[in-house]
């Protein structure tokens, strides 16, 4: 598979960058909870007196911010949005590059059939995820030990790992078929980017209207609540229903890449 090592090999600086980005954010954040408890703030009670949509962005209500396990599980929601962010611009970006730069005929004059480009493609942005969620996940599980030495979290924090692994598989796979249906290049990765952004924000929405329950089918049209960080760092196992409900937007999103990549007019 030469053109998925190519891939790899192209991507890795990229990938090296956003899990270092990552793992700085994880230390940095752990190490503020730190100081924090340390000064006796006490962040519950802090929390609380915030306006209920400040309330969602630090957890109030959602998370134990006195443990490490509940600040960390704040944190978590601005590492779902990062990783998602990543996954979404590698999703159609690996698609469209070669048109974007001006290299297309790098393709074109392989004797490699296009579903065979997609699926080396889609391979590498597979592994790069994986690498990114082991990466992370490992650096999670050293920090939070340090901090909280007897207490192992390791558990949940795979868990917590494979929801944004799934979360941004969905998002990569949706990058990739906007880059395959769209006609010009270079929006498409800015299309994804908005899709993702008002995803993120009717995540807010739902939560601040969290009374309302006709705001809960809208849940199913962002991908930020379909797994429930606090339930997970409290220790339940990923629930079955969104499983199936994200490998079945994957698997469309996915067969759309296909689909419409095959009819796309490559721009040399």
């Amino acid at each position: 598979m030469p053109l998925l090592l190519r891939e790899l090999k192209a991507n890795l600086k990229g990938l090296t960058v956003w899990s270092l980005s990552a793992v700085f954010f994880i230390i940095a954040g752990m190490g503020k909870f730190e100081g924090l408890t340390s000064d006796e703030m006490n962040l519950n009670s802090f929390a609380a007196k915030m306006p209920k949509a400040m309330q969602f962005l630090f957890g109030g209500g959602q998370f134990d911010l006195s443990t490490v396990s509940g600040f960390y599980g704040v944190m978590f929601s601005y590492l779902l949005l990062l990783g998602a962010i990543y996954a979404v611009t590698l999703g159609s970006g690996i698609l469209i590059k070669e048109e974007r730069d001006k290299t297309a005929e790098f393709l074109v004059v392989k004797p490699i059939p296009r579903y065979r480009i997609i699926l080396e493609k889609l391979i590498a942005v597979v592994a790069m995820q994986f690498f990114f969620n082991l990466v992370i996940g490992a650096a999670s599980i050293i920090t939070l030990d340090g901090l909280e030495k007897g207490n192992d979290l390791s558990g949940r924090i795979w868990r917590l790992m494979i929801a944004l692994f799934i979360v941004q598989m969905i998002f990569a796979t949706l990058g990739a078929a906007m880059a395959a249906m769209g006609k010009n290049n270079h929006h498409a990765t800015q299309q994804s980017i908005w899709i993702l952004l008002v995803a993120y924000l009717l995540s807010i929405m739902i939560n601040i209207a969290d009374t309302s329950e006709a705001m809960n089918f809208l849940k199913a049209f962002t991908p930020f609540l379909y797994f429930d960080a606090a339930s997970l760092i409290g220790g339940q196992a990923l629930p079955l229903v969104p499983i199936l409900g994200s490998v079945l937007l994957i698997a469309l999103f996915t067969a759309a890449t296909f689909v419409f990549y095959q009819k796309r007019d490559m721009v040399l």
